[in-house]
C-alpha cells in the first residue's frame, strides 16, 4: 500500500537530510515523499539529487522567502496533492527508526479501519548521534528521558514536544473498545493514518496548534491503536537562540492560540464518534450517552493545566501563568463531569474545583503548595532546597558589599587557574597600599576563597567558604566582584552594580556551544544554559586570536566585551624562580629529582558518561608497556576534573608514577614536567610556553573528530607533536624524544607564534588594571 508523507519544510537542510535518511533507510518501495518548502531560502538541489531514489515530488506554499505562511498551510497542500491510501505527516527537523513503516503497515494490516500510533521519543540529537547515545547508554537513557503512554491522571510524563502537542494521548482513562483501542491524539505526528478517515483539513489561521482540532475532528472516525516496536524521533533544536522549532518561539499571543484551538476541539468532539464503540470500562458504562472522543478532550483539558500548575511550569510563549491565563480555563472545566473530576487524587481534585468556580487565586494557591509538597524531602525540604530559599529571599535582598570579592577555581575544587593568579597579584597591590584610590576594588577588601579542600594553602588574609554552603550563597548574593573560570549557577541572579569576570579555562580546541552541532553530554538543554549565564559576563578573558575569534562566535559574545591580554594562570610559567620552584614541587610530591618527567592529561568523552559533568574514563594509556622506561621516566597522571573514576595506582609503583589528578594547580605540574601526552585537552596550548615536548595519544581521532565534538582547526597538521594511535606508537617516541623534538622544531615555533606571542608572565597585571582600574559597569 503506497504511503504519502508530507513534509512541510522552512529551514534547516541539516535536519531535512536527517528526515530524508530515516526515510530511505525504510526500504519500503511504495513511498510518495512530498516536500512542501515554505519560505524556504535554502538551496535543496544537492540534497534532493542525493536523495533521488525517494522520488520526492517538490511544492512549494508561494511565501517570500523567510516569511512562512505556516505548517498548517503546507500540510493542506500535500493532503491535496498526496497519492497514498495512507497519510503520514513528518515534520523536516524529525526522523523515523528503522523498519518503521512495515511495522505500522503489518498493524495496519490486521486492523484496515483504524489508525496507527507509533511510539515517540524527543530528542536534542540528529540521527547518528541519537543511534550512538542509544547503544551506549541505553539503560540510562530509558531510566531518564523514555516516554510513558500511561493513562493514569498521577504519571509524571514528560512533556511532549509537538506543535500544538502537549499531551500525547493523556488520560483516556480506558475507554476504549478493546483495551488495546483508544479514542483520542492531540498530534499527528507518529500517526499513520487511512486517507479516508481524513474529511477535514489543518486550520490555517493556526501557527502553533493546529494540530489538536484536526485530531479531534479525523477521531470521530476512526479508533487509534499504538505500535510500540517503532519510534518517531520527535527532535528539539539545541540551538533555540539562532534556530528555535516552532515549540521554542517565543510569542505572546501563544497561549491565546492556545485556548482557541482547545475551543474548536472541544466543538468538533462534542458531535462523537460515526462508529459505535463497544465500552468496557466502569467509568465509561456509568455515563449516560457516553462521548469517548469528548472525554479525552476533557481529560486532556485537565491534565494539561494540572501539569503545567503543579510542575511550576507555564505555557510555551508566556512568561508566566497570571489568573488570566489560568481562568480563560474555566469555562471548559465547568463541563467536565463530577464523576470524571472523582477520580483525581485529593489535591488534584482541588484545584480542578477551584477553577471550574472561577477561584484562581485559591487553585493557585492549593497548587503551588502541592508543588513544595511534591519537591520536598523530609519536613523542611533538601538542605540545597532551604539553603536556596534562604538566597532568594534574604541574601539577595541584604546590599551589596563594595569589599566583599569572590574567587572560584572549578567549582571549588582546587586553589588555581587564572582565579589564582589574578587573587594573588591583587593581594599584593593591596599590601603596597595601591588599592582604593581610582580603583573600584577598595583598600584592604574582604578576599573570599570558594574552596572545598579545607588544607589548602592560600596566602594572604581571607575567608574559606565551602561550594553550595550556606555562606557561599552569602557571599555570592553580597559580592561586589566575582572571578571565576567555570560557569556561574543556573540559579544565580546578577545584581547591579556586580562585577563578574570570566576567566575561562582554555583555549578551545574543541568546538563549544554555539558551534557544536549536536551535544553529546547528559545536558540536553547547553545551549540555551551556556547563553543565558554568558550574558552575565562583564569580561570573558583570551589568550590569543584565535580564542577570541572562537569565543565571540561560540558564546555569541561582544568581542569589545572579551580581554585578549593573555592567560594569569600561565604567568608562572615564566617566572624567575620557576625551576627552585620546579624543584620544591618535586620534593613535595615525592618525585625523584633525576628523573624526566612525564605528565599525562587526557580530557573526557562526551558520549562516555554516569550522569550530568561525570564521566566515565578507562586508562587507554598501557601503564605496564611503559615501566620498560621506568628507570629514565617517572609519569603523573591527570585526568580532566569532569571524570568520575578515580585511578588505582598499586604501591609498588610508587617509584614510577602517581595519580595528581586531585592536585589544586595544573600549571605547578607543568613547571616540573619534561613531556606532556595529551589528546584533545586545551591543556598543549599552555604547556607549550615552555617550549617542552608534547606528543598526542589519539586512538580515537576520527570518531572524536567526526562525531563527538570536532575541532577548531586540523589536528594533522596543527600541532606541535606528533599524532600517536596507539601505546607501540607512544613508546617509540619516548625512547626517541630527541628525534621528536628536532622533527617538530619548526612546527613548535609557528604554533607558539599563533597562540602564546601574549604570554610573558604580567598577564595578571594587564587583567587588573583593565577590569579594575577603569571599570564601567554596564
Amino acid at each position: 500500500m503506497k504511503i504519502s508523507v508530507i513534509i512541510p519544510h522552512f529551514r534547516g537542510s541539516a535536519y531535512l537530510k536527517d528526515a530524508l535518511e530515516s526515510l530511505r533507510l525504510q526500504e519500503y518501495p511504495e513511498l510518495d515523499v512530498l516536500l512542501i518548502k515554505d519560505g524556504c531560502s535554502e538551496d535543496l538541489g544537492d540534497l534532493l539529487e542525493e536523495y533521488a531514489c525517494l522520488n520526492i515530488r517538490v511544492f512549494d506554499t508561494g511565501a517570500k522567502k523567510g516569511e512562512p505562511l505556516g505548517v498548517p498551510t503546507a500540510r493542506n497542500i500535500g493532503l491535496k496533492n498526496a497519492d497514498g491510501e495512507y497519510i503520514f505527516f513528518l515534520d523536516s527537523d524529525d526522523y523515523l527508526s528503522d523498519g518503521y513503516f512495515k511495522a505500522l503497515l503489518e498493524m495496519a494490516a490486521k486492523y484496515p479501519d483504524i489508525m496507527i500510533r507509533s511510539s515517540k521519543k524527543k530528542t536534542y540529537f540528529k540521527r547518528e548521534g541519537q543511534l550512538l547515545r542509544e547503544e551506549q547508554q541505553r539503560q540510562l537513557l530509558e531510566q531518564q528521558a523514555e516516554s510513558s503512554e500511561t493513562d493514569d491522571d498521577e504519571a509524571e510524563n514528560p512533556e511532549d514536544v509537538n506543535e500544538g502537542d502537549e499531551l500525547d494521548a493523556m488520560g483516556e482513562d480506558g475507554e476504549a473498545i478493546q483495551e488495546k483501542y483508544k479514542f483520542g491524539s492531540a498530534t499527528v505526528l507518529g500517526l499513520l493514518i487511512p486517507r479516508r478517515v481524513i474529511d477535514t483539513t489543518f486550520n490555517e489561521k493556526y501557527r502553533y496548534y493546529s494540530d489538536l482540532p484536526f485530531m479531534s475532528s479525523i477521531c470521530r472516525n476512526a479508533p487509534l491503536m499504538s505500535c510500540k516496536e517503532v519510534r518517531y524521533y520527535k527532535r528539539t533544536h539545541n540551538d533555540a537562540i539562532r534556530m528555535p522549532s516552532l515549540l521554542q518561539e517565543e510569542a505572546e499571543g501563544k497561549g491565546k492560540e492556545f485556548i482557541k484551538s482547545l475551543s474548536d476541539a472541544w466543538e468538533s468532539a462534542k458531535e462523537g464518534p460515526k462508529f459505535t464503540p463497544v465500552l468496557t470500562s466502569e467509568y465509561a458504562l456509568s455515563q449516560k450517552d457516553f462521548n469517548p472522543n469528548l472525554s479525552y478532550i476533557e481529560t486532556y483539558t485537565l491534565n494539561y493545566v494540572l501539569r503545567k500548575l503543579t510542575k511550576g511550569k507555564h505555557p510555551v510563549g508566556l512568561t508566566k501563568w497570571s489568573n488570566e491565563d489560568i481562568g480563560a480555563f474555566t469555562p471548559f472545566f465547568e463541563k467536565i463531569p463530577k464523576a470524571k473530576i472523582k477520580r483525581y487524587k485529593f489535591f488534584r481534585r482541588r484545584i480542578i474545583k477551584k477553577i471550574a468556580a472561577g477561584n484562581i487565586k485559591g487553585a493557585r494557591k492549593t497548587a503551588n503548595f502541592y508543588s513544595m509538597k511534591k519537591k520536598k524531602k523530609g519536613l523542611f525540604g533538601t538542605p540545597m532546597q532551604w539553603k536556596w530559599n534562604i538566597y532568594k529571599r534574604i541574601f539577595r535582598k541584604l546590599s551589596v558589599r563594595k569589599d566583599f570579592i569572590l574567587f572560584e577555581s572549578f567549582l571549588g575544587r582546587s586553589y588555581g587557574d587564572s582565579s589564582r593568579y589574578i587573587y594573588e597579584y591583587l593581594q599584593k597591590l593591596n599590601a603596597e597600599g595601591k588599592l582604593g584610590s581610582g580603583n573600584i576594588i577598595p583598600q584592604n577588601p574582604t578576599f573570599i576563597w570558594m574552596i572545598d579542600n579545607k588544607a589548602a594553602k592560600i596566602p594572604g588574609k581571607h575567608k574559606q567558604v565551602k561550594f553550595n554552603s550556606l555562606r557561599y550563597f552569602y557571599y555570592v548574593a553580597r559580592c561586589a566582584v566575582w572571578v571565576t573560570n567555570m560557569r556561574q549557577p543556573s540559579w544565580y541572579v546578577k545584581r547591579p552594580g556586580v562585577i563578574l569576570l570570566e576567566c575561562w579555562h582554555g583555549t578551545p580546541l574543541k568546538r563549544l556551544v554555539f558551534d557544536m552541532e549536536d551535544v553529546h553530554s547528559a545536558s540536553p538543554k547547553y545551549k540555551m544554559t551556556v547563553y543565558n549565564q554568558s550574558r552575565m559576563w562583564d569580561y570573558l578573558i583570551s589568550d590569543n586570536r584565535f580564542s577570541t575569534e572562537c569565543f565571540k562566535r561560540c558564546f555569541l559574545f561582544p568581542e569589545e566585551r572579551i580581554l585578549e591580554l593573555g592567560y594569569p594562570r600561565n604567568d608562572l610559567l615564566y617566572g624567575d624562580d620557576k625551576e627552585e620552584r620546579a624543584r620544591k614541587i618535586k620534593e613535595k610530591l615525592g618525585i625523584p629529582q633525576d628523573k624526566k618527567v612525564v605528565l599525562y592529561a587526557p580530557t573526557w568523552r562526551d558520549d562516555d558518561y554516569y550522569g550530568p559533568a561525570q564521566y566515565k574514563f578507562d586508562l587507554p594509556l598501557d601503564l605496564e608497556m611503559m615501566k620498560s622506561l621506568r628507570d629514565r621516566y617517572y609519569f603523573i597522571l591527570r585526568t580532566h576534573y569532569f571524570i568520575a573514576d578515580h585511578l588505582n595506582i598499586p604501591k609498588e609503583d610508587a617509584d614510577f608514577v602517581s595519580d595528581q589528578s586531585r592536585y589544586n594547580d595544573i600549571g605547578e605540574l607543568y613547571l616540573i614536567s619534561d613531556i606532556l601526552i595529551t589528546d584533545y585537552s586545551s591543556v598543549f596550548f599552555d604547556f607549550a610556553n615552555l617550549r617542552r615536548p608534547i606528543l598526542f595519544f589519539v586512538y580515537d581521532l576520527e570518531k572524536y573528530a567526526g562525531v563527538l565534538r570536532g575541532f577548531y582547526f586540523d589536528m594533522t597538521t596543527g600541532c606541535p607533536g606528533p599524532l600517536l594511535k596507539t601505546n607501540e606508537e607512544v613508546l617509540d617516541a619516548l625512547e626517541n624524544i630527541e628525534n621528536v623534538e628536532a622533527e617538530y622544531a619548526e612546527k613548535y615555533k609557528e604554533f607558539c607564534d599563533k597562540f602564546c606571542y601574549l604570554d610573558d608572565g604580567h598577564a595578571s597585571e594587564r587583567i587588573v588594571e583593565r577590569v579594575f582600574g577603569t571599570h564601567v559597569n554596564s
